[in-house]
Formats: C-alpha cells, structure tokens, sequence
C-alpha cells in the first residue's frame, strides 16, 4: 500500500545550561505529517512555526523544566498537538552529530549520534575492472541510533573501543569483505552485547549514498538531484527548484558480493528517468499534471518500479523546509 507524508524542517537558535554549564546550539525541528491529514505544507509550516518561536533566541532553561534533548522534544511534541497538528514522526536535532526522534505511529522514541572515521579498503569478490576492486578510501560517516533512556553521551561511549578500531585503519583487516552492508553488521555485533537499546547502525562511504543495519534487514539509499521548472498554483505562476531525491532499496544481501545492490548500479538505472526529469517543466511531463512535489515523488516510486524494483521509498526536497515521502511497503 502507498503512502505519502509531508514534511517541514524548523531550524531556531536556543541556549541551554546543563552539567557542562551554558552553551548554545542551532537547532533544528523535523515534522512528519500524512498527506491525508492536510492539503500542503504552507499550512503546517506556519502553525508549527508559531509553536516553535518561542523558543527561537531564548534561554531554554527559562522554558522547559528539561532541557535534554528528548525531554524537549517531548515538550514540543505536546505544544503542536495543543494547536491540533497532525503528526507521525518528530525528529529534533540540536548539533550536527547527535539528536532524538519520536515515532507517533507506534510510540518509539530513540537518540542517535554521529560518527567519522578515515579508513582504506577494498572489495575482493568483485570483478577485477571494477573500481572498488582497486585499494582506495573513505571518509566514513556512521549513526548510531538507541532507544530504552541511552543519549549521545552514552553512544559516545560505546562508539570509543570501535572508533579505536576502525579509525585510520585498512578495513580488509578487519574485516574479509569490507562493505558498508558488512561493516555495518560488524558494528552491530560488536556493539549489541553493550547496547540492549541499539535499534539500528548507518555506514555512509559517501555523503550520496549509505545503508542501514536494524539486526535483520539491510536497507540502502542514493541520493540524486535534478533542476526544474512546475507550476506555483498560490502564486500563478511558473516556480523552479533544484530538487533532492533520496531513494531507498531494500534487497537481500548478495552472500558473494556482500552488498544488497551495488551504488554504481542504482546510480545507473535511475539515470534514465533522472533525464526525464531534469531541465524540464514537470506538470507538463506525461502523469504529472499537478507538478507538486508530492506527486512527483509518487511519479518517481511508480516509474522507477521496472528498473529499480526494489525501491520502496522517495524522499523528494525542493527547498530547505518543504520535503514529501512516498512509500510502499518493501517487497
């Protein structure tokens, strides 16, 4: 079944005092909404942006008996539903490497932080023309994400013995077959015994691709972008945007290769539909007579199935506030 969700980005400036003292943070409020509850995101922008200016240059000790990051997001969590906004998931980030998310479909609530780390490495069961078959590189980006109380001071911790490990290291000696699906896994294992709340692990090689490990499944993503032109219904107009796409594949995990599908290959086959989208006027495109963003990601998901059939979800951007997810439930 096919669904679609509107979602808006609130970024506000805020100080905190904790156990570190004072300090001050750029945050940023992520809203996920059904698009069956409202029409656009004009809406839910401003009501949620009326909820949140408050706390935009404030000392937030002076609004919130707690100020750690799930606490506060609990609290704004209970000041939108207040003003009737419809809401499935909430995320807070309060630095780039950490934050906390709550899941309002099935009551999940869980902090995540963010890694790097510098190691080489090189895919021995690939055909030798291909180009991680040769020793090369990466600027690793893991997240890890825990629920049952464990914040970004405890992930911090548990992070140290692998970073130790990993860090400034060639990855084919610790593992035989080191991709990111396969080191994901290696994280997990390693870190699971001392993390009853570890929920899921992210390995990015790059900052346009990466995959996540949850103990079970394998999920994979490619980001892309395109330029075009649609229609501005509110304006009466014509608008454009540089758009930001994110696809996600889910597939079982080759036992040779150690990947579920390769980047490259994604990459590839989405390319011909990229074309169709990129330096054109998109409600002038066959299927798209409404050239909105949510139906575009709809579009995407239904004509990339022949080429990418395992590509459950399209995440599709046209600014730095408005986003939309279409999704189906993976095969």
């Amino acid at each position: 079944m096919e669904q679609g969700y509107y979602t808006i980005s609130l970024p506000f400036e805020a100080a905190r005092r904790d156990h570190r003292g004072w300090h001050g943070h750029s945050f940023c409020l992520r809203l996920r909404s059904n698009a069956t509850a409202i029409s656009d995101h004009e809406w839910l922008l401003s009501e949620a942006a009326r909820v949140v200016e408050p706390f935009d240059y404030s000392l937030l000790n002076e609004q919130v008996p707690d100020v750690a990051d799930p606490a506060l997001l609990s609290e704004l969590e209970q000041r939108l539903r207040a003003v009737g906004l419809p809401l499935n998931r909430l995320a807070l980030r309060s630095a780039p490497d950490r934050g906390a998310v709550i899941d309002l479909c099935d009551g999940q609530r869980w902090c995540w932080r963010s890694f790097r780390f510098e190691a080489a490495h090189q895919l021995p069961n690939v055909p030798p023309s291909h180009p991680c078959h040769r020793m090369h590189g990466h600027g690793y980006r893991v997240i890890l994400e825990a629920a049952n109380g464990e914040d970004a001071e405890a992930l911090g911790q548990l992070w140290q013995p692998v970073a130790a490990q990993l860090h400034r290291s060639c990855l084919n000696d610790v593992l035989v077959n080191p991709t990111s699906e396969r080191l994901a896994e290696w994280i997990w294992m390693r870190l699971r015994m001392y993390s009853s709340g570890l929920r899921r692990v992210h390995v990015q090689e790059t900052e346009h691709s990466g995959c996540f490990f949850d103990g079970f499944h394998h999920t994979i993503w490619k980001a892309q972008r395109f330029e075009a032109a649609t229609a501005h219904a509110a304006a009466r107009s014509i608008t454009g945007h540089g758009y930001r796409l994110r696809l996600y594949l889910s597939a079982p995990l080759d036992p040779d290769l150690g990947w579920t599908l390769d980047y490259a290959d994604v990459k590839a086959a989405f390319a011909p539909l990229r074309d169709s989208l990129d330096h054109h006027r998109l409600d002038q495109l066959h299927g798209l007579a409404g050239g909105d963003l949510l139906s575009v990601a709809k579009w995407i998901l239904n004509q990339a199935n022949a080429q990418l059939p395992e590509l459950y979800r399209v995440d599709v951007s046209e600014d730095e506030q408005r986003g939309v997810i279409a999704e189906r439930d993976p095969g």
